[in-house]
């Protein structure tokens, strides 16, 4: 069983599980690997689909607005990783595909745009800490119990990536590394 952390960010909370906006169509948000493995093929076409999106998005905003050299080299990396992903999945099960963002992942979105400049590197980073391991988690139980085969393959290949880019967020998080004297 897996221990798991406080979120300290209110748009990090809407990520792991805010209700849904009346009228609105959400992707499955499973809390749990376990729960991930119930996913149909469709809901997590779906919502790996909007994971690459989100993190499209993100990564170029990241790009033009990181104050830090390893934060930008990070978001160009995720950027160019998860066009990949959404090209790979598409080919694999176009049918669910997203094209665009839901309105929770616009809200995370939209924090990163309002952030100051002095303080969005934290913000990104810290999403990204959040994000990633809320992805690993369901690409982990997929990979595990998913129904369809195809997409089992490409949520297990896809698990290294994302526990590497967890690990380096991680590791640009860490307040020791970017503090001054």
């Amino acid at each position: 069983m897996r221990l798991r952390s406080t979120i300290s960010m209110g748009a990090l909370a809407l990520l792991l599980g805010a209700p849904p906006v009346l009228g609105e169509v959400q992707a499955p948000r499973p809390e749990t690997a376990e729960a991930a493995a119930t996913l149909s093929a469709g809901d997590f076409a779906k919502l790996a689909s909007i994971y690459s999106l989100y993190q499209v998005s993100a990564g170029q905003w990241a790009h033009d607005k990181a104050q830090r050299p390893d934060v930008k080299r990070f978001a160009d990396h995720l950027v160019t990783e998860y066009k990949g992903n959404y090209d790979r999945l598409k080919r694999i099960h176009p049918e669910g595909m997203k094209s665009e963002l839901n309105e929770l992942h616009e809200k995370l979105l939209e924090q990163l745009k309002g952030a100051p400049d002095n303080g969005f590197d934290d913000i990104y980073v810290s999403q990204q800490v959040q994000f990633l391991r809320k992805e690993l988690d369901v690409y982990t139980g997929f990979a595990d119990g998913g129904e369809d085969e195809g997409l089992r393959a490409y949520a297990k290949k896809s698990l290294p990536a994302i526990q590497q880019d967890l690990d380096t967020a991680r590791n640009l998080n860490a307040p020791s590394k970017h503090e001054g004297p």
